[in-house]
């Protein structure tokens, strides 16, 4: 969560991983970073994630 106290704009392709809360938002995240020609890492972990 570091890039949340960046002063500037942190380039996507600088993400190592990034975490989401379930499957459908991972393949949603995997199309749009397809599109715009990101390759992060993408991790499912519903614990991280307020229920």
């Amino acid at each position: 969560m570091a890039e949340c106290l960046s002063p500037g704009v942190v380039p996507p392709n600088d993400f190592f991983k990034v975490f989401v809360s379930n499957a459908e938002v991972e393949a949603l995240c995997e199309s749009k970073m397809r599109e715009a020609g990101v390759n992060v890492q993408i991790g499912v972990n519903r614990g991280m994630f307020l229920r």
